[in-house]
């Protein structure tokens, strides 16, 4: 617990040094890419988790289904399409974060 201490104590006098030394902004240097990197990241997500959730949609629930066989089917049906929108994903953002460790 006292090296927790210790090394939370650290952080912050080395985060007022760099407070001191180069100012509020300076936290946020070189973080242009990890944004331009993140939105069309999270867009593309979106975009194809819906597009695999319809290609996959849930049967409605009827009297001879139980609630955990439904819940079960949903819950493998959703992480399929969002596996699937993740790697997708990757597929189109994957040079965009190739370029970005080029540039540091």
């Amino acid at each position: 617990m006292q090296d927790l201490n210790k090394a939370k104590k650290e952080a912050f006098n080395i985060a007022k040094y760099v407070l001191n030394e180069q100012g509020f902004l300076s936290f946020w240097r070189g973080n242009g890419t990890n944004v331009i990197r993140y939105f069309p990241t999270q867009a593309l997500n979106f975009a194809f988790k819906d597009l695999y959730s319809s290609l996959f949609k849930t049967p409605q629930k009827t009297s001879t289904t139980t609630s955990s066989t439904h819940a079960g089917t949903v819950l493998t049906r959703s992480l399929l399409a969002g596996g699937l929108a993740g790697g997708t994903t990757e597929l189109f953002v994957y040079p965009l974060d190739f370029v970005r460790t080029r540039l540091v």
